[in-house]
């Protein structure tokens, strides 16, 4: 025992070791971390055990419950007395922690909903509901197997924002010295919204720049509005590597996200799930019916062990809206020292539509003169007047989803119809440039006035690169975007656009 901060009260730390393997110099061999198999270990380690204790923390005090050097990996957390504190982690002594959140939502406890029993691949949660239904208490044992790789260092600290104890224990891994380990860091992105926006819009969940990969969603959603069911709003966004392999992916409602349908049902299994679900009757409904007249509180977990979400310069994730109170919750890893290349593109765009469009022949057609100076509140396209937006450029990508969706039910995307984008990208020298546009599913282009072509596919977003005359300084570009439905899956109204 000893005396880990006074101010702390009495804390106990205690470090076992467990088990040693042999190790052979320039040992090399690897194993996949079986909740995370893209994190490749060593397969020659030692294994440590960290248990500490605090009987007080006072508010702003703290309990280290690992501070190492490396390299090592942790391979699992506990907490005990999680309520009215925050964990942070920090690996290889990064200036900005990886992970800096209250506690119980760190391991899925969200919106302040009563602790529920959680039972995941990657997050496991143990209330003793026969202890606090009896007796009160009954806090559950919180656990988290998610790996945490580190090369030289790794401190996992627990900050008291209310006056408690806590108990927590933390098992991990030891390598030789000279053993060079995966490049992933793990991080987390928390993000909360009491009321989140109106529906067709969207949260952002988690804004990343370099190179990793999603391993995990926790999503908790309170709902306010009886307007509509709460799985009606549009599903997650994931925008992907704009500024060197555009493509994305698209959901549909929530529920669908986490591999349920008509909504949620408390189930739950190693990689996705939903441990709390609350139905009840919508105000001013004495008989209940049909899944409309049910309002719903939820929390659901989707872990990708199996199928990661990787991306090689950035992400952009994001999730549809509704006016409920809206948690998220995003584990993802991070190659060290990456970062998103930096790309010409335009930062904000001018938008204006839609007209109909169904065929060539239409798309075809001039620029509308009202569309040649400069753009004010609105513009005139033949004898209509049609409002001008503003949307800034996320990662080099523009979601005309944003502005132009279904009126009811899911917020879809428009199809078969066409919306003119207005922007400028910046040239040091006239003479040929190269613009690399991805689009779904038709679009055509100028250049400072001129017409440079109309292009076309059919399968998702695909990228074209376009030889342009540029002159020195501005050049003003306008696009012509039309969407359609011919992959449901990809039924997402958004385009991306760099100067090479």
């Amino acid at each position: 025992m000893k005396k880990m901060n006074k101010m702390m009260g009495f804390v106990l730390g205690i470090t076992l070791v467990f088990s040693c393997c042999s190790r052979t110099s320039g040992q090399t061999a690897l194993y996949s971390d079986p909740i995370m198999p893209l994190i490749q270990l060593p397969v020659d380690f030692t294994t440590y055990r960290q248990n500490s204790n605090a009987a007080t923390i006072e508010p702003g005090k703290y309990l280290d419950m690992l501070n190492v050097k490396g390299p090592g990996c942790v391979h699992s957390i506990w907490l005990l007395l999680a309520e009215g504190k925050r964990i942070e982690i920090v690996a290889d002594g990064a200036m900005v922690p990886q992970v800096n959140m209250p506690a119980p939502d760190f391991f899925g406890t969200l919106l302040g909903f009563e602790p529920y029993h959680i039972n995941s691949a990657a997050i496991v949660s143990m209330p003793n509901k026969f202890v606090r239904d009896k007796f009160g208490g009954g806090e559950p044992g919180y656990t988290s197997y998610l790996p945490i790789p580190f090369q030289d260092s790794c401190r996992i600290r627990i900050y008291a924002e209310t006056k408690g104890g806590v108990a927590g224990m933390v098992n991990w891994h030891k390598y030789a010295d000279d053993v060079k380990i995966t490049p992933y860091r793990f991080h987390v992105a928390h993000k909360v919204m009491n009321p989140a926006y109106p529906r067709g819009s969207q949260m952002s969940t988690a804004d990343i720049s370099g190179a990793g990969f999603i391993a995990g969603i926790f999503m908790g959603v309170r709902q306010l509005a009886e307007d509509d069911l709460i799985y009606h709003q549009g599903g997650f966004t994931f925008l992907i590597d704009g500024e060197t392999n555009p493509h994305a992916i698209r959901g549909s409602n929530m529920e669908d996200d986490y591999g349920f349908t008509w909504g949620f049902h408390e189930t739950m299994t190693p990689w996705f799930g939903s441990p709390y679900i609350k139905m009840t009757p919508k105000q001013n409904t004495n008989n209940p019916k049909t899944l409309f007249d049910y309002r719903a509180d939820v929390v659901a977990y989707r872990f990708m062990g199996p199928d990661p979400i990787s991306f090689e310069s950035s992400m952009s994730m994001k999730v549809g809206t509704r006016p409920d109170n809206t948690e998220t919750v995003i584990y993802y890893y991070k190659k060290q020292e990456t970062q998103a290349t930096t790309v010409n593109t335009p930062v904000k765009w001018q938008i204006t539509g839609t007209l109909p469009c169904k065929i060539k022949e239409t798309f075809e057609t001039k620029l509308p003169e009202g569309l040649l100076g400069e753009w004010g509140d609105s513009v005139q396209i033949d004898t209509e007047k049609y409002k001008v937006h503003e949307l800034f450029s996320d990662h080099s990508w523009v979601n005309l989803h944003l502005l132009y969706f279904t009126p009811s039910w899911t917020p879809l995307a428009l199809t078969e119809q066409a919306a003119y984008a207005k922007g400028s990208v910046q040239s040091k020298k006239a003479g040929k440039g190269i613009l690399r546009l991805a689009f779904d599913d038709w679009m055509g282009i100028w250049v400072n006035g001129e017409k440079i072509g109309n292009f076309y596919h059919e399968a998702g977003f695909r990228s074209a690169e376009i030889k342009v005359n540029l002159r020195q300084g501005e050049n003003e570009i306008i696009l012509k975007s039309v969407n359609f439905d011919k992959i449901q899956n990809v039924r997402l109204w958004a385009f991306s656009l760099i100067l090479k």
